[in-house]
This record gives C-alpha cells, structure tokens and sequence, in this order.
C-alpha cells in the first residue's frame, strides 16, 4: 500500500496553482475534531490560511455530553458515533447526506476514524492528525484507564485554572506555544471556559484505555486518507508511518518545524498539505 510524502521547508510544489486549490475547498464540507481539552476553534488558523474551505468545528464533547446527560443513557462508541454521523456530521435536517471530508486531531481524530469506519458513505475523505487508533496490549490499555481516571478525579478537585497550568507544562502540548499570539490567546481563552465535568467526561469516554483498538480495522477505509505528524513528534511519527502502511489509499505528511499539532504550532505548511490532499479529490472520491 503506497503512500506519499508531502510536507517540507516551501509551501508543497504542485501542478496545480493555489487559486485551482482553493476552488477544489469549496467541494466538500470539511468537519474538524478538536483534542482533548480543545475546541472549534483551535482550527481557526486553518480558516486563515485556507479562507475558501467549508468548515465546521464543533465543541463535541460539550454537546455530547449534554446529550446523554438528558438521554440518561450511557455513552459507548457505538452510540457516540450514531449521534456524530447523525447531529453533526451530516445533521437529520439534511434531505441530500453528501459526504464530507472529516479532521481529527488526536483524541479528535480517533472519533474521525471511528466515523469512517462506522459511515463510510457518509465520508469523503479522512484527515488523520497525529492520530494513534489504539492500545493493542491490555496491560497498557489498564493503565491508561487508570491514569485517565487519576486525572479526571485530579481535575474535578483542582479545576480549570490548576489543570490549564498543568496541562501547558506538558512537553507535547507544550510546542503549541509557538502558534501566533494571537491564536495562543484565543486557546487559552477558550480553556478557561473549560467545563470541568464535561473534561472529566471526556476522559473517561474517549480516553485510549476506553477507546476500542482500531488498528486491525484500517484496511477497512474505503476513502483517501491524509495521515499527519510533526517531525518533531517522533512517536506520532512512528505511528503515522504505520497507519499509512496499513490503510489503502493513504498520503503520508510529515509537517517541519512542529511537534503534536501542527495544524496549530505550522498552520502555513499543515494547510498546504491539506489543500494538495483534496485537490486530488473527485466528487466521489471514495474507492468503493
């Protein structure tokens, strides 16, 4: 299964000019899964640089957890991703369901790839950011439930302001500091509004020791797949070389100068990848 590598220094050399690029934006609804603790718009650099793309970023995990708080049901994957393809994805109102390309960034982009894998007719086209499809030992998968639930308990207890100060010393959240000024203030605003038990829900819902082990399911995409990492983040790197050698009909973009989010800490570059990902799209761009 080949792949092929984009993301460099220069803006990506295309046969294709930016303004043939840019009408490709306007043929797909794009729709962007924040990671943890994010938001919509941690992806406003994307609308920056790509102005013409259709995109919509929801605040999942607010609305879902909202959601099955008045269900009274509980959550699973199946479930949430019933009502991510239904509400928000391609919402019920919608007489026409066009499939649309869907973004991930890593707690994100596991609930992309769990939407393409559920409603493959429903997806365009599959953008995976520093993406990692699962635990494949029980003994890690434990762990990580436990350390998850460690940190949600620490949170409810602490609350948003500890867990922000907390969260930035992180080594790999800690390069997103690089992003403009700008969008850093934006980010850091967006967290303070944080709500603690939907952060806490989301970790223990979506969390890689909840989360099922997709990785036996990746010869199962039927899309084209945009599979991201920074150069600088050498495990999701790893990880990315893999799901590109598993999945059919991968492109592999290695994005310089950024480390876990590179749509945030090299916007300029991660969006040329984009943009030469779905430039090669046709309206039916699925390879079933």
């Amino acid at each position: 299964m080949g792949t092929k590598p984009i993301g460099n220094d220069t803006p990506c050399q295309q046969k294709t000019s930016l303004g043939d690029q840019q009408s490709h934006l306007t043929r797909f609804r794009t729709v962007a899964f924040h990671g943890f603790s994010g938001a919509g718009t941690d992806f406003d650099l994307i609308l920056q640089h790509l102005p013409d793309i259709s995109l919509y970023a929801p605040d999942y995990c607010r609305e879902l957890h909202l959601f099955f708080q008045a269900e009274k049901a509980p959550p699973t994957p199946a479930t949430i991703t019933a009502r991510l393809s239904n509400e928000l994805v391609q919402p019920e109102s919608t007489a026409q369901r066009d499939p649309v390309v869907i973004m991930g960034y890593s707690m994100g982009s596991r609930l992309a790839l769990s939407l393409a894998l559920a409603r493959p007719e429903l997806c365009a086209a599959l953008v995976l950011v520093s993406c990692n499809p699962g635990l494949e030992n029980p003994s890690e998968e434990e762990q990580r439930r436990a350390s998850d639930e460690e940190l949600a308990a620490w949170i409810t207890a602490h609350g948003a302001e500890k867990f922000i100060e907390r969260w930035w010393k992180i080594p790999l959240i800690a390069t997103q500091r690089r992003a403009p000024a700008a969008h850093l203030q934006t980010m850091k605003e967006a967290r303070q509004k944080l709500d603690l038990a939907t952060l806490a829900w989301s970790l223990r819902t979506f969390g890689q020791g909840i989360w099922p082990n997709m990785w036996g399911q990746l010869s199962r995409l039927t899309m084209p797949v945009l599979v991201v990492a920074g150069d600088e983040d050498q495990k999701y790197g790893k990880i990315a070389a893999r799901i590109a050698s598993q999945a059919p009909n991968t492109t592999l973009a290695t994005i310089n100068h950024s480390g876990h989010a590179p749509h945030i800490e090299n916007a300029a570059l991660f969006c040329d990848a984009v943009a030469e990902f779905l430039s090669g799209l046709t309206v039916d761009a699925r390879s079933d």
